[in-house]
């Protein structure tokens, strides 16, 4: 739906076929596609059964990717091993047609026992929140499995003053969020947090001066990915150069990392205007119906 509200045409939404008569149910604005059965997985009798439903399910995927410019992966994915596998050959698929992916949520768990699948690929943003991250991080630079206890290579908390613990904290984890993008092969992530942060490599911009909402509903992250898929394929199939003219010249980053900047201060932008109508009643919806508003304030219709 965030998509949708911030400028997308359609909305396809690939999913379990245990899912998709609620999901359609939902809003007839979202094309709502069955791709496998989560039932089918459970009662296959063996591993050759599991593989030929997975193979039917990337069968079924990949027919219709042909028919949109962006995929968004995670949101409401689950960690169904079968749906985790179809999901690894989805994204393969889709780094052969060169589509636009934006991997959150569950799809980030993916990506985290699988760096592979989306290393060197510059047409993505990953967009983590500080506890998905801390998982990333450590499976990236230190080899650690997401079940194990999270460590930080760079936390300085033990010799920080406390005064200043929370600004060395920030800067170890921009520091780690520099180097997880670069050991990836320099891929764009949006890590979510007070003040957002993207990275591609060494190149990094912050979300500095939106206070977003001091109400943190459920969905928000969802909005975020939704706003990030459409801005990022704006910005890649964009004719304009990269930089963005400023006082000091032109700052020369890549359309990535501009457009997961730019949906960062959307969703910050539309959560701040919702808490001033809704206060204590901000929910995610209220968010979504400012998005087209705050949208048309920071990129006009011509």
């Amino acid at each position: 739906m965030a998509a949708l509200k911030v400028g997308a045409d359609l909305a396809f939404v690939f999913t379990a076929q245990e899912a998709a008569i609620p999901l359609k149910c939902y809003g007839p604005e979202l094309m709502v596609l069955s791709m496998y059965s989560v039932a089918e997985f459970d009662l296959a009798a063996s591993s050759e059964e599991r593989e030929q439903l997975v193979a039917r399910g990337v069968a079924k995927v990949k027919e219709a990717l042909s028919r949109v410019h962006a995929l968004l992966i995670g949101p409401g994915l689950g960690r169904h091993p079968q749906v985790m596998h179809l999901v690894a050959e989805v994204i393969s698929v889709a780094k052969e047609m060169e589509l636009p992916l934006v991997i959150d949520a569950d799809g980030l768990h993916l990506v985290t026992r699988r760096p592979d699948l989306v290393h060197g690929y510059p047409n993505l943003v990953l967009t983590p929140n500080a506890a998905e991250f801390a998982r990333l991080r450590d499976a990236v630079l230190l080899g650690q499995s997401p079940r194990n206890e999270t460590h930080r290579p760079s936390d300085p908390s033990a010799s920080a003053p406390s005064a200043d613990l929370a600004e060395a904290r920030a800067a170890a984890v921009t520091a780690d969020l520099a180097q997880v993008s670069a050991a990836l092969g320099n891929v764009p992530i949006l890590l979510k947090g007070a003040a957002d942060v993207t990275a591609q490599g060494g190149r990094l911009l912050q979300v500095s001066g939106e206070q977003g909402s001091p109400r943190r509903c459920g969905g928000m992250g969802d909005i975020l990915s939704g706003a990030t898929v459409v801005l990022l394929t704006w910005a890649l199939r964009s004719d304009q150069g990269k930089g963005l003219e400023t006082a000091g010249g032109e700052l020369d980053f890549p359309q990535a990392l501009w457009a997961a900047w730019a949906a960062s201060i959307l969703t910050k932008r539309s959560a701040a205007k919702a808490f001033s109508k809704h206060k204590r009643s901000t929910t995610a919806p209220d968010v979504l119906e400012e998005l087209g508003g705050v949208g048309d304030e920071m990129f006009p219709v011509a």
